[in-house]
């Protein structure tokens, strides 16, 4: 068995990939090579297999952490890391528990939207149809929550569907709203507003999937997966797009305060805009960055899938202090009043002084954290690639093969330049030069 990336034989997943988005690539590294993807085609299935992975960000609530696995467990914790019960669902969850008048709502990849009351007892549950994934939208008595059949659904307070709109495609992103629209991102690259009563006020086609916006004053504020931010006003007029050069992630909008715009990118940078789409500053973090940031003060928070949590002076970018907390970082940080939270792909939730010394460390479960496993073809340089993605505890690792001999050969290689170490069954990193 060789030490690295390039001749390291993964072993390959036994059990069911659990589906959620379709992707686009846009740049693959093939045995330290980094190749410029021309165009590439839909459909890209990815999915979170059943694991311990924490995979939603937190939620606090009344002095309580509440958060959501892959192994389809809603934890309920004290801010000083004692478990005070958690509740199984069917399946994995990557929807954020939201928290109303003491009822925790959260979606699920087993179709079910949930309801539960504070001290974990189940209320209501829903089936929509299709797989849930993102973080429910509770506007007054009114849930909005989108579905991977295409649907956007409203529901009562107690759990009855009361409208739906088809957006034809599937929607993976937590819904905004104001006073008077809700604002709908999908995978038909469109951003849908709609009336509260569900219909049709207008829509804005992307080049790519957007993901939600963030309302700031009179406009909106969209990432999308072609490496784009754009600004819209709230009647779906263009107003200005910054190219970032590499996708954002969808999900939820950025961060916007204080006229300032801040997100996390594919590449691992963190990138402060003026409302105008003017660069402010930007910060190079050592992998990708899946999920929104957190703001205290003069402070933003990110977390990488290099594994640590990047704490930045929010109007320089100067770096602040950063803390490793034991596994890539795919989700957000939740600040309490002296305390910062983050989870972890491997299963652990992480409790960090406003300095950056660990608190406490809660286990989530003992399974094996997810595997994320995505088959695509990827077209480059007028070249069809067959590409395979498999997640492991140093972030997203690509894998082309071929037939040479009678024999399949593999070919590594990983966005953030890491080789693969294997050693007692651990996982190291090790800095791979780049190229390009």
């Amino acid at each position: 068995m060789g030490k690295y990336a390039d001749d390291f034989e993964f072993e390959r997943p036994t059990f069911d990939v659990k589906a959620q988005f379709d992707h686009s690539m846009v740049d693959l590294q093939i045995e330290g090579i980094k190749l410029e993807v021309k165009e590439a085609k839909y459909p890209q299935i990815w999915g979170v297999q059943q694991g311990g992975t924490i995979s939603t960000t937190s939620t606090i609530y009344e002095n309580k952490i509440f958060f959501g696995t892959a192994d389809g467990q809603v934890y309920c914790l004290s801010l000083d890391g004692k478990l005070i019960w958690k509740y199984q669902a069917g399946d994995v969850i990557t929807s954020i528990p939201s928290i109303s008048e003491g009822k925790v709502y959260f979606g699920c990849f087993d179709g079910n939207l949930y309801c539960l009351d504070i001290q974990g007892k189940e209320l209501w549950k829903t089936n929509l149809g299709d797989k849930i994934g993102a973080q429910p939208a509770v506007d007054g008595n009114k849930i909005y929550i989108g579905c991977k059949n295409g649907f956007l659904y409203c529901l009562s307070a107690e759990g009855e569907i009361l409208w739906k709109f088809d957006a034809k495609e599937p929607i993976g992103s937590v819904v905004v709203f104001d006073e008077e629209k809700i604002y709908l991102a999908c995978y038909a690259n469109k951003l849908y507003a709609l009336s509260k009563n569900g219909e049709k006020v207008w829509s804005y086609t992307f080049k790519s999937v957007p993901g939600a916006p963030t309302i700031y004053k009179d406009n909106l504020y969209v990432n999308c997966f072609d490496g784009g931010v754009y600004a819209l006003t709230k009647k779906g007029e263009f107003l200005w797009k910054h190219e970032l050069g590499t996708p954002v992630s969808q999900g939820r909008g950025p961060v916007v305060e204080d006229g300032i715009i801040y997100l996390g990118d594919f590449d691992g940078k963190i990138t402060a805009l003026t409302t105008k789409g003017e660069l402010t500053w930007k910060y190079q973090t050592s992998d990708m960055i899946f999920a929104k940031g957190a703001i205290e003060g003069d402070k933003i928070y990110f977390g990488s899938t290099d594994g640590f949590l990047y704490v930045l002076n929010r109007k320089t970018g100067n770096l602040i202090w950063k803390a490793h907390a034991g596994g890539a970082v795919a989700v957000g940080a939740c600040i309490t009043e002296d305390s910062v939270i983050v989870g972890s792909w491997n299963s652990y939730l992480s409790c960090f002084s406003k300095s950056g010394e660990l608190k406490w460390k809660f286990q989530a479960s003992t399974k094996p954290p997810s595997l994320v496993n995505v088959q695509t073809k990827v077209e480059f340089n007028r070249k069809i690639i067959d590409a395979e993605i498999l997640n492991t505890p140093l972030g997203q690792v690509y894998r082309s093969s071929r037939k040479d001999l009678q024999e399949t050969v593999h070919t590594y290689g990983a966005l953030s330049g890491t080789y693969i170490d294997l050693e007692s069954k651990n996982y190291t990193g090790k800095t791979r030069r780049r190229y390009g």
